[in-house]
């Protein structure tokens, strides 16, 4: 695994400024929240930086990216570019930032979640929702809800995505509903 500043190096040649600077927003709620709930703190770190890797590659840069690797792509993927820099990034940190296996599924989960995340997916995808430099309705309250109950803001992030979507007239990805479902019934059964 490449050292932090080797990472940061890499990651700021690819991003726009504004961009890189979310990345670093997102790095360091990854570390805050990585030392509330006992995960690799080292690793939220890098996966916070390095989110973004394939954010600004342009859509058809993306998908002759996944093509050449013969990925499969879904039909919501392939009409929503911006769900594509996730599997992307993925990839790029395992061949380029030799990541392990955890820190690579966090960084392909980080754009429509899963319905079983890790510790360290379930940090970056709720820390890039209610980093500092989000202007979100509800931020706020996210943030302070992922203080204290991850899963939770899990959900509440989900349901932000989803209604975004609804409010722009455009899909949802199937991942996200199906996550957010499973993530209701954990919530429910460990409250019951």
């Amino acid at each position: 695994m490449k050292d932090y500043e080797e990472v940061k190096k890499e990651v700021k040649k690819r991003l726009s400024e504004k961009r890189f600077y979310h990345s670093q927003c997102v790095e360091e709620r990854c570390i805050e929240f990585a030392k509330i709930y006992g995960a690799d703190i080292e690793k939220a770190r890098l996966i916070g930086i390095a989110h973004d890797i394939a954010k600004e590659m342009s859509h058809e840069e993306k998908i002759a990216f996944l093509e050449k690797r013969k990925e499969k792509m879904t039909p919501e993927e392939i009409k929503s570019p911006g769900l594509l820099h996730g599997k992307v990034g993925a990839i790029i940190a395992k061949e380029e930032l030799d990541f392990d296996n955890e820190m690579i599924e966090a960084i392909a989960n980080h754009t429509t979640g899963n319905s079983n995340m890790t510790l360290l997916s379930e940090i970056l995808f709720v820390a890039d929702c209610c980093s500092i430099d989000r202007k979100y309705i509800g931020t706020q309250e996210t943030y302070e809800l992922a203080k204290n109950n991850l899963k939770s803001a899990v959900i509440r992030c989900m349901d932000r995505t989803i209604q975004e979507r609804i409010e722009k007239q455009k899909t949802i990805d199937p991942k996200t509903i199906i996550a957010r479902n499973n993530y209701l019934e954990k919530i429910q059964n460990i409250s019951k």
